[in-house]
Parts: structure tokens; C-alpha cells; sequence
């Protein structure tokens, strides 16, 4: 059974991804639906987004930011700073912190768009000597590794509808001008560009599961 109130609070951003039943009956709506589904779900009940920074996609690798949930998950580590994030994934003792700290940032925040990871504010971790903003798994996050690796596939591109970049898109009549309108001077034409890559990625396995009906 679908609960399209589910999938419309989800997508609108009013969903608690730390209620843990209604959680895991969200997975199971959106699994039962294909992404055109949604869109039509969630068609009557949209109101523009207004965009900022953080709704612009910024990532290495999508996989890695689906991997986050996984990565905290086993390391049986509460809370996650993005220098730890970014090691996790990454592994080895090779790059700078910062580097570890910037991939570590840019695909746990890809993970709190989708709702798997919360971010929480400033504190003391275990293991630093200051104050770090880190990453906690959510209970969406937990229903989410606990589903087999083929029933996540299902779920992966429709989170990624979730950006409110990409639902002001699919919306709005998939129109380029709209698109570039809502980033138009948010980021230097040098970030847009190499944004562009993960904005082009989205729209095109978007666009793959729209053709063919996943």
C-alpha cells in the first residue's frame, strides 16, 4: 500500500526521518512506486523552493553518498566528524585532512539532502580537541541499510528527487532557463560550472527512470 502523505511530506521536507515505523513505511511507498509516480504524487501539493547553496548538488561520487549510511553504521561510531567521514570512505592514510575533511563534508551533506544523515551543530567529539560539526545516521538512514542491496537501487534515484533544485525542474516543465534562474548568482560562474557536472548527472538518471519507468 502507497501513503502518499508519506511521499508528500518526504519530498515537501515536513517528514520526521527519525520516526522509525513510519520510516521504514516510507521505503516501502516509494519502492512500490515508480519515480513518475511520485511526480504525480506530489504534483498538486508543490510550491516552489526557494534554492540555496546547499541545494545545489556537490559530490565525488553518488555512490559514496549513499555509502555514508553504511560507513557510520559500521563503524559503530556515534556521531562522525567530516574529516572521519571523508576517511571512512575514502580509507588509507594518504591525503591531507582537509581533503579528508572536504570529500567527507561534500557526500555526508549529499546524505542529509536525502534524509539518510542528520547534521548536528558544533560540539565536543570524542577524539578532537575542539568543537566539530558532524554527522548522525537518522532513523530513515537506518531503515535504509537494512534493506538489501537491489531494494535500495529502487529507492536511490527517487531520493534524488528530493533536492529542491531538481524537484523545481521536474515541476516546472524541465526547462534549462528556470534551472539556471534559480542558481543565476547564488555561485561564481566557476562553481557553476563544476556543479554543472552534478546537476547534469541528476537530471540524466532522472531522466533514465522517467524513460523507463523505474
Amino acid at each position: 500500500m502507497v501513503d502518499k502523505d508519506l511521499i508528500i511530506k518526504y519530498y515537501n521536507h515536513d517528514f520526521d526521518c527519525d520516526e522509525g515505523q513510519q520510516c521504514v513505511d516510507l521505503l516501502h511507498s516509494l519502492m512500490a512506486c515508480s519515480i513518475c509516480d511520485v511526480i504525480e504524487i506530489i504534483k498538486d501539493s508543490y510550491e516552489k523552493f526557494d534554492i540555496t547553496t546547499q541545494d545545489i548538488p556537490q559530490y565525488s561520487s553518488l555512490d559514496d553518498c549513499f555509502k555514508t549510511t553504511y560507513m557510520i553504521e559500521q563503524s559503530g561510531i556515534e556521531k562522525v566528524d567530516f574529516v572521519k567521514m571523508g576517511f571512512l570512505l575514502v580509507g588509507g592514510e594518504t591525503k591531507k585532512p582537509v581533503a579528508y575533511q572536504k570529500y567527507g563534508e561534500n557526500h555526508g551533506k549529499m546524505a542529509v539532502l536525502f534524509g539518510l544523515l542528520k547534521l548536528n551543530p558544533k560540539q565536543m567529539i570524542p577524539g578532537n580537541a575542539k568543537k566539530r560539526t558532524s554527522f548522525s545516521l537518522t532513523a530513515l538512514g537506518k531503515a535504509f541499510n537494512a534493506l538489501a542491496e537491489d531494494k535500495q537501487d529502487l529507492l536511490k534515484t527517487k531520493m534524488m528527487l528530493r533536492c529542491k533544485l531538481m524537484q523545481n525542474y521536474y515541476l516546472r516543465g524541465r526547462q534549462q532557463q528556470l534551472l539556471d534562474e534559480d542558481i543565476k548568482g547564488m555561485i561564481s560562474e566557476s562553481t557553476y560550472r563544476r556543479r554543472g557536472i552534478n546537476i547534469r548527472a541528476f537530471i540524466s538518471i532522472i531522466n533514465k527512470a522517467i524513460e523507463y519507468g523505474f
